[in-house]
């Protein structure tokens, strides 16, 4: 059956003077909402029979009401009356108590139940009527029937949710806001609809629970002279208790404290002042001791009842200050490993680093003044090298005093720290104290960094009693961990001081053999910018690529020379001679370190030592000869009577070793290249005949020369080869006996062609032919001595080698034996 459509104009309140339409037993295809609100019009709903005593009911912690067929309430016990904000049940509707969807959902619960006679469960929101306030209940009903089985109506059981849910949105805060400023403004936003407040502190107690700091809001810290609050003995047996501890007449609280032997107190006399008048406080508590308390405080004498006390202590509001605690301790670990992690990786002068260090401490622990000072024994001087201050003025001025004076002085002396809470009553510091800020200093706190305290780490701050011993022990830790830090940054600036102005070019390389950094110094010797040797493989740079790979796959070299190459004048690589050492770089930094020393100015001096030495010598040789041409051609010019036969021969003699001696000058390296070489096939026996034709006569009478290699042909320099010959001739010639005779020999074996030129040589005695020659510019005329002699016979193949016996000399050469007429 079908309930008649209501009328579109009908009104509904508790005022309409209506009676019910008649009601069928079925209904088809009722629609929601209009079908039941149409018969919701009468002045009173009947009161139906209760099979349950109402004083019981009363006394049910859920709330409980009778809802008619109509949706009037026929019952409401006394919870049911506080959910709702009502007095009395009577004339009041489900239209009353819910609007829109919460509305739609309360009717549609309402027809399933008559029409289905089943029950059922579902959330909605209650207009409270005291003051229109939305409240969050769950709705259990099942219909109520009639002996007949008529349904008569609805019994609802019902429950307030606005605990469960502000209990849900703590934990939800508490899950996602890490940060406990933040954390605790959400949670005093879902406390405050239900327990009201003038102000929310959350105190948080030292582990020796002698102190206490409020930490939440900071704006009370900012009003007050102190930061942590000494808790007087009288009132310490407070913490032992776990119940929440209300007092709504303070004044006269803080009188009874004192009649019963309190101390006046400044921190409650300041809170006095301030107009609060009753507290509610939550002790906080973790591993079976108080760490903290949450204390709602009110204004204007407005008490804190039962009910609120036991709303504060349901919710989770000490939990999510327990998990603000646990928060800090692990901000205070997290800030420690981020500012080791941060200033680890980063290598700068030790000025910057601690000026970084002492920002960050400011920063989190919120102290007005920090400052890192640095020792100089030596000069027996303290000296500031970073600061940071809330505002600017209130930078200390003084940079520098004598070591033992101030605070800081002591705590580098005594090497341990110092915890003032009042400068200016402290026994131990009052005297010593040193004004060096725009500000009056109340507490400071120093600690030495290191065992040695060459670093010292100071905070000041303008409250009385800004720190305490968990402030001291955490500074602590942040000094053990700042002293590694501090050498660790000093060591890495003396070290990068002695890479950058080495004169050595070093390069670091990875595992793969790139270059990952390289200083000044190889930029200049491998010619190249500093940011094109980085990233480039340091195999590129040597000259022998074979040499490379054998230094590539080893592991570290001693010093040895190397070749490298680089990019010259004219573009084209060339190559430099290097001294070459490779060090494996640690473990924690896989790699090597590649040191070269430039060897070129090594070469070029011992090259220009060289040079001088030869001008000496042939300048010493060149200047007699030449003396004596120039006399006897002058005599000669004369035609003096006194005029020998054998003028000209001399004059001869001595420009020809005039023109030896200029001979030998070409024969110097420079530059690392060799002069000209041109080697030829030549008779060895017909060099040597020529050559002896440009000896004066006399000297050419005095060598007797001996020839067993008729097919004797080398291939070698002409010059050189007549260069090595006239040399150790003429040095035989001026070192040989009165005899001045000298044997030249030259033999042939299967493959070489062998000379040998030997003599008496009295002046030489047990001396060395090499000493002699270098020693002696009046008697040698071997300027450069067996060595370069040794050199220029290996130029052309060959092998040179001096003997001696008793005062007989011989100078031996041997070359490749060259068949004749073979093709050069």
């Amino acid at each position: 059956m079908k309930l008649p459509m209501p009328d579109p104009d009908l009104a509904f309140s508790r005022s309409a003077d209506m009676h019910p339409p008649p009601m069928t037993l079925g209904f088809a295809q009722p629609r929601l909402r209009d079908d039941l609100l149409a018969d919701l019009s009468p002045p009173r709903a009947p009161r139906l029979r209760m099979d349950l005593p109402l004083s019981a009911m009363d006394q049910v912690p859920l709330g409980i009401a009778r809802v008619d067929r109509l949706g009037r309430l026929t019952y409401a016990n006394r919870t049911m009356l506080a959910i709702s904000g009502l007095d009395d049940w009577e004339g009041v509707t489900v239209v009353d108590l819910f609007d829109g969807a919460d509305l739609d959902a309360v009717l549609d619960g309402l027809r399933r139940r008559i029409e289905l006679r089943e029950g059922d469960e579902y959330e909605v929101e209650l207009k409270r009527q005291r003051d229109n306030a939305r409240v969050p209940i769950s709705i259990t009903a099942f219909p109520e029937t009639a002996d007949d089985g008529e349904v008569q109506g609805t019994l609802a059981l019902v429950r307030d949710l606005t605990l469960d849910k502000a209990t849900q949105q703590m934990v939800t805060h508490v899950e996602n806001i890490s940060r406990t400023k933040d954390l605790i403004d959400a949670v005093s936003a879902v406390l405050q609809p239900l327990v009201a407040f003038d102000l929310l502190q959350v105190l948080r107690l030292n582990k020796s629970r002698t102190h206490l700091r409020t930490i939440y809001p900071d704006c009370i810290t900012e009003q007050r002279s102190y930061r942590w609050w000494h808790i007087p003995h009288a009132m310490r047996h407070l913490l032992e208790s776990r119940a929440p501890l209300v007092i709504n007449d303070l004044p006269a609280w803080y009188a009874e404290q004192r009649r019963q032997g309190l101390p006046p107190d400044e921190a409650i006399q300041q809170f006095l002042d301030q107009g609060y008048t009753g507290t509610l406080s939550l002790p906080v508590f973790h591993d079976n001791g108080q760490v903290a308390s949450v204390v709602l405080c009110r204004k204007n004498w407005a008490p804190f009842d039962r009910r609120e006390v036991n709303i504060a202590e349901r919710l989770p509001l000490t939990e999510a200050v327990s998990v603000a605690q646990r928060n800090d301790t692990e901000s205070d670990l997290n800030f420690l490993i981020h500012l080791i992690h941060d200033i680890a990786g980063a290598y700068d002068t030790v000025q910057r680093v601690a000026q970084t260090v002492v920002k960050r401490i400011a920063e989190h622990y919120g102290w007005d003044y920090v400052s890192i000072h640095r020792v100089d024994e030596s000069q027996g001087k303290i000296r500031m090298i970073a600061q940071t201050a809330k505002t600017p003025g209130l930078m200390s001025e003084l940079f520098e005093v004598d070591i033992g004076r101030g605070v800081i002085g002591s705590v580098h002396k005594t090497r341990k720290p110092a915890l003032i809470t009042d400068v200016a009553t402290d026994p131990t510091y009052k005297d010593i104290f040193l004004t060096h800020r725009k500000t009056v200093t109340r507490s400071e706190l120093c600690v030495p960094i290191g065992e040695d305290a060459h670093w010292l780490l100071n905070v000041e701050d303008e409250k009385m009693q800004a720190f305490c011993p968990e402030d001291q022990h955490s500074l602590e830790k942040v000094a053990t961990s700042l002293e590694a830090l501090l050498r660790r940054t000093q060591d890495y600036n003396y070290r990068k001081a002695v890479v950058d102005n080495a004169k050595d070019a070093i390069l670091l390389v990875d595992p793969g053999n790139i270059i990952v950094d390289a200083n000044e110094a190889a930029a200049e010797l491998l010619r190249k910018k500093k940011t094109d040797l980085i990233g480039s493989p340091i195999g590129a740079y040597f000259h022998d690529a074979k040499r490379a790979a054998v230094v590539l796959e080893g592991d570290a070299f001693v010093n040895h020379g190397a070749l490298m190459q680089r990019p010259g004048s004219d573009g084209a690589l060339e190559a430099v001679q290097v001294l070459l050492s490779v060090a494996m770089l640690p473990e924690d930094n896989p790699g090597r370190v590649f040191i070269a020393s430039d060897l070129s100015s090594f070469v070029r001096a011992d090259e220009l030592e060289l040079a001088r030495d030869l001008f000496r010598e042939i300048s010493g040789q060149v200047k007699t000869p030449m003396s004596l041409a120039i006399t006897w051609l002058r005599r000669f010019a004369q035609q003096t009577a006194s005029t020998s036969q054998d003028l000209p021969e001399k004059v001869i003699q001595q420009l020809q070793k005039a023109e030896l001696s200029l001979d030998r000058m070409l024969m110097i390296e420079r530059g690392g290249r060799a002069g000209p070489h041109f080697p030829t096939l030549l008779p060895l026996d017909e060099v040597i005949t020529q050559s002896l034709s440009d000896l004066p006569e006399r000297e050419r009478q005095a060598v007797n020369q001996v020839s067993e290699a008729p097919q004797g042909w080398v291939r070698a320099d002409a010059f050189e080869l007549r260069y090595c010959v006239l040399t150790v001739v003429a040095y035989l010639l001026r070192l040989a006996a009165t005899a001045r005779h000298i044997d030249m020999r030259t033999w042939q074996d299967s493959d070489r062609v062998h000379l040998d030129i030997g003599g008496q040589t009295d002046a030489l005695g047990a001396a060395d032919f090499e000493t002699n020659c270098r020693g002696s510019q009046a008697v040698a005329e071997l300027a450069l001595g067996s060595q370069t002699l040794a050199e220029i016979v290996s130029r052309n193949g060959g092998r040179f080698e001096a003997q001696r016996d008793g005062d007989h000399a011989t100078f031996s050469f041997s070359f490749p034996r060259s068949l004749s007429g073979e093709a050069p």
